[in-house]
């Protein structure tokens, strides 16, 4: 790893060291932009790049307010949760960076929830609106119910209106659940099995059988 504040520095520790050991794992910080070229022909595995993580930081807690709350949870606990979180979310997602996004269990932004007028559970946003049987790659991070947060609420989990609730997880998931959340037969189907034809939407993502 080389990380000192200044680029030549890095790229001579980084050459040296593959030059010493050819299959070495080399991490690199880049410091200034205009230098990116020649990072970019040196190729190692990881280049840091200060100030774009921090724009990249700031984005996602502008974007998702909820991850900033997450995020503290997460430095105030031990290493060993983290590492259980990040292990149950690899499970889930597999190696891919996860999209983050918000839940608002609002009549406005989960109408299809609310139009069933029956008590929400946790565990139904997590199944696949095309296929029931299925879970959708998918974890919830955070549930802010109030001014009260629960970090990795369990599935089995009572949903009340007004929660909000902070997922990670494909952008294919993200687009399963948003349907669920819109759409009462989606939603009737997913809790239920049940297939309620609902207009040509319906009966075209309606799973085949």
């Amino acid at each position: 790893m080389a990380g000192t504040d200044d680029d030549v520095s890095n790229l001579a520790i980084a050459m040296t060291a593959r030059e010493l050991h050819p299959r070495l794992f080399v991490v690199i910080r880049q410091n200034l932009v205009a230098n990116k070229v020649l990072f970019d022909e040196f190729k190692a595995d990881v280049t840091m790049v200060p100030s774009e993580i921090i724009a990249h930081e700031c984005l996602a807690v502008l974007t998702t307010p909820l991850l900033a709350r997450f995020l503290d949870i997460v430095k105030a606990e031990k290493d060993e949760w983290a590492d259980r979180v990040v292990a149950s979310l690899r499970e889930r997602v597999g190696e891919e960076v996860p999209v983050i996004w918000r839940v608002h269990l609002d009549a406005a932004h989960a109408p299809g929830c609310f139009e069933a007028q029956i008590p929400v559970t946790l565990e139904w946003l997590l199944r696949s609106s095309s296929s029931r049987e299925e879970y959708l790659h998918c974890m919830p991070l955070l549930l802010v119910r109030g001014d009260k947060e629960h970090p990795l609420p369990e599935a089995a989990l009572q949903l009340l209106p007004g929660d909000q609730i902070l997922f990670a997880g494909t952008r294919e998931a993200r687009t399963l659940q948003a349907l669920t959340l819109s759409n009462v037969n989606v939603f009737d189907y997913v809790r239920t099995g049940e297939q309620i034809a609902g207009g040509w939407l319906w009966n075209a993502l309606r799973p085949r059988v």
